[in-house]
């Protein structure tokens, strides 16, 4: 049984990191104990002080895993991946061989929470991937725990990246894509989802595009 919640991103419009989407990680971690933070993902910034960040904003206890990733997944009783570089953030799980310890938690009905290239992880791959490939990963297979693929941080006035779908479809005619523009999340238990936030969601495929407002409940 999955118990996923997924955010376009830690941003939206003019507000604070998290600020958007503070209430939703807490409602949602509100019985976990110990969450494990994974933050591969993140370049620029500094994985001791995004841990300091989330733990000054989640009622949880918050450790990021980089100094002992398997003792801190197995001590956690739930998972939150931080946005960033995809491709950085899978290289560095395949590395330091951590994704089937992931999937395994998630399948086994864990709490996980990501946001951009966290939400995008649980996908099968790394297809619909908006990032530069700055690393290269052994290959594209991610979680693989969603049968849809996942786009955060989705803008449907990129032209650019919106004909790189069509692309997409064409060769992959039986995919579907849940697109969450900026503000949006959708809280996944079993096979449902809720869409929550901001911002409703988007339900794509070669052939139709679905929009889902807030508060809608998906049948996945």
């Amino acid at each position: 049984m999955k118990n996923l919640l997924l955010l376009s991103s830690e941003k939206y419009k003019k507000l604070d990191n998290f600020e958007w989407c503070e209430s939703l990680l807490n409602d949602f971690f509100s019985k976990s104990k110990q969450v494990a933070l994974v933050p591969y993902g993140q370049i620029i910034d500094d994985y001791e002080c995004l841990e300091k960040t989330l733990n000054s904003k989640i009622n949880a206890k918050i450790i990021s895993i980089h100094n002992d990733p398997i003792k801190v997944l197995n001590d956690s009783d739930s998972i939150m991946v931080a946005g960033g570089n995809l491709f950085v953030l899978l290289y560095k799980l395949q590395e330091y061989k951590l994704l089937d310890l992931i999937k395994d938690k998630i399948n086994s009905g864990i709490f996980y929470a990501g946001w951009g290239a966290g939400a995008s992880l649980v996908s099968e791959n790394l297809k619909t991937c908006n990032d530069l490939p700055i690393l290269f990963p052994e290959d594209l297979n991610a979680l693989n725990v969603l049968k849809y693929q996942i786009i955060s941080e989705y803008n449907c006035n990129d032209r650019e990246f919106v004909f790189k779908l069509y692309q997409y479809f064409k060769l992959n005619p039986n995919s579907s894509v849940f697109a969450l523009p900026y503000g949006s999340a959708l809280k996944i238990h079993s096979d449902s989802a809720l869409v929550m936030g901001n911002e409703g969601v988007l339900k794509l495929s070669q052939h139709y595009e679905q929009y889902f407002k807030l508060g809608d409940f998906i049948k996945l």
